[in-house]
């Protein structure tokens, strides 16, 4: 996250996040440090991507409150 926030606005490129990103909150701190776009493969992989519960908890963590 540090070489995001350090990079962004410096480049004339979109910046991705590959690494580290576990959480809903890890892709909503990445995208406030200037990410374009969040990867979190290795958190679903590891908890099986087809109706992944880590999945369904990262996308309503995303969504807010109700």
């Amino acid at each position: 996250m540090h070489w995001i926030a350090i990079l962004f606005g410096h480049l004339r490129a979109d910046l991705a996040a590959t690494g580290g990103i576990y959480t809903a909150e890890d892709v909503v701190k990445m995208l406030m440090a200037g990410a374009s776009v969040t990867m979190m493969a290795s958190a679903l992989l590891k908890d099986g991507i087809w109706l992944s519960a880590h999945l369904t908890r990262s996308l309503g963590g995303m969504a807010g409150p109700k």
